[in-house]
C-alpha cells in the first residue's frame, strides 16, 4: 500500500510554510487517518549550523503532544551517543533500520527500552539527509501487536522522497537564516535575507553607538599562549557582547578585542538609551562574575572599556564587489571610539557622551568634565554613571 497522493502534495506543497513544530501533529494526523496507526511516536531531527546547538528535535507523542529539544555540542562528548540506535543505522549503513522492540537489538539502547515499557512494539528509523555536516532522521514508534503492519511500513517508505526533499528545504532555509544571524547579527541578517546586499546602499539613522575595549589585549598577546588568548576573548566577548542582545541592541562587528554595536533609536529615545545602559550595566556585572570564575581557576582578572554616544549614522553595505560588511559609518563611530579611549585616561570604565546623556533624559550619572577627541573640533562633555565613584 503505498501513500495516496493528497498526502504527498500536502508534505511537498502546503505543509512547506509549516515549522517543524507545527508539521509533525499534523503528519500524524494524516497517517493514522490512513491507517497507518496506532502512532507512539514521530520525532524528526538532526544537526543545525547554529554555534550554540548540535541538533534539534521535534518530538510528538500522545502524553505530550509536540515537543522542541535542542542538544548542545557537548552532547558529542556522552559516551552514551554513539550507541543510540542512529548509531546502528550508521553502522550498518542502511537509511532504514526496522527495530521489533521484543529483539535483542532493543535492549542495548535506553531509548527503545523506554518505549517499550510504554507499550510500544517496533521502532523505525530512517535517514532524510545526510550530507555536508547535516544529519536528519525521522523515527516511528507503533503499539500495533506485532509492530508496523506490511502495509503501513509501505506508506510509511513512500513518504521519504517527498519528506527528504521538505526537510533539506527547512534545513537550508534555517542553515542559511541561522548563519547570517551568527555573523552579521539578528537586524542586519534579517535586512540582507529581505534583499538589502547591493553594495553602497544603506539608511540614515539615528542609534546609541557602543563601543568596548579590552584592557592589555596587546600585552596577553606577548604573555599567554594562543589558546589561553582565545579563551580570555571568548570570556569577554560573552560578558560583554550578550547583553547587547538581551537588551535589544545589535552587535554589529567583533574588532580584534573591540565590541561595535547599535541600538537603533525609535520613538522612544530615553527608553532605547536606558536599554543600552542596563546594557552596559549589565556587562560590568557579568565580568564581575566571570572574573569570579577565572581567580577560582587561578587566571588573571579582565577588564575593558566602554563608551556610548547617540547621532545619526549610516546603517548599510560597504565593501568590493567580491566582499560586503553590513555596518555603521559616521562621525558618531568615529567619536565613540576616541571616548573610549579616554577610559584608561580617566580611570573610569565606562564613559557616556553629553549626547547620549541628553537624549537618555539625564540619568544618574557624574560629570567628568569637558575633553578634547583626536580628530574633533570642539571639546566634548563626558559623564559616567554614578556607580562608577572615585
Amino acid at each position: 500500500m503505498k501513500p495516496d497522493r493528497p498526502l504527498i502534495d500536502w508534505i511537498a506543497g502546503e505543509s512547506r510554510e509549516l515549522p517543524l513544530e507545527a508539521l509533525v501533529p499534523q503528519l500524524v494526523a494524516r497517517l493514522e487517518a490512513m491507517g497507518c496507526g496506532p502512532i507512539l511516536r514521530l520525532n524528526i531531527g538532526g544537526t543545525t549550523m547554529h554555534p550554540e546547538v548540535f541538533a534539534v528535535g521535534v518530538r510528538w507523542t500522545p502524553e505530550r503532544g509536540v515537543e522542541v529539544e535542542r542538544f548542545p555540542h557537548r552532547i558529542l562528548e556522552d559516551p552514551t551517543f554513539p550507541t543510540s540506535p542512529i548509531g546502528l543505522l550508521i553502522e550498518r549503513e542502511t537509511e532504514v533500520l526496522r527495530l521489533p522492540l521484543d529483539s535483542p537489538d532493543a535492549d542495548r539502547f535506553e531509548l527503545t527500552r523506554a518505549i517499550r515499557d510504554a507499550g510500544g512494539t517496533e521502532y523505525l528509523l530512517f535517514s532524510l539527509l545526510r550530507h555536508l555536516q547535516a544529519g536528519w532522521i525521522a523515527s516511528f514508534a507503533t503499539t500495533r501487536p506485532g509492530g508496523f503492519s506490511d502495509e503501513q511500513f509501505a506508506i510509511l517508505e513512500g513518504i521519504l522522497p517527498v519528506l527528504r526533499m521538505r526537510v533539506e528545504i527547512d534545513y537550508n532555509r534555517t542553515a542559511t537564516a541561522e548563519l547570517l544571524r551568527t555573523y552579521l547579527g539578528g537586524n542586519a541578517s534579517q535586512r540582507v535575507l529581505e534583499g538589502a546586499f547591493r553594495r553602497g546602499t544603506g539608511q540614515r539613522l539615528r542609534a546609541v553607538v557602543w563601543m568596548s575595549d579590552l584592557r592589555d589585549f596587546t600585552g596577553r598577546t606577548d604573555r599567554e599562549t594562543p589558546e589561553h588568548l582565545l579563551a580570555a576573548l571568548d570570556a569577554y566577548f560573552t560578558a560583554v557582547a550578550e547583553p547587547i542582545a538581551a537588551h535589544g541592541g545589535e552587535v554589529l562587528k567583533l574588532i580584534g578585542d573591540a565590541v561595535l554595536g547599535v541600538f537603533l533609536l525609535d520613538d522612544d529615545p530615553a527608553g532605547t538609551c536606558g536599554r543600552a545602559l542596563s546594557a552596559a550595566l549589565d556587562a560590568f556585572d557579568r565580568m564581575a562574575r566571570t572574573n569570579r570564575e577565572r581567580e577560582d581557576a587561578g587566571l588573571d582578572p579582565l577588564a575593558f572599556g566602554l563608551a556610548l554616544h547617540v547621532g545619526e549614522v549610516m546603517y548599510g553595505n560597504i565593501g568590493t564587489t567580491q566582499r560586503l560588511d553590513f555596518t555603521v559609518i559616521g562621525r558618531p563611530v568615529n567619536e565613540v571610539s576616541r571616548v573610549e579611549s579616554l577610559c584608561k585616561e580617566l580611570g573610569v570604565p565606562l564613559l557616556l557622551t553629553d549626547a547620549f546623556v541628553t537624549a537618555a533624559g539625564h540619568p544618574d550619572v557624574r560629570a567628568l568634565g569637558r575633553h578634547r577627541l583626536r580628530g574633533v573640533r570642539e571639546p566634548v562633555e563626558i559623564f559616567t554613571h554614578r556607580r562608577f565613584e572615585p
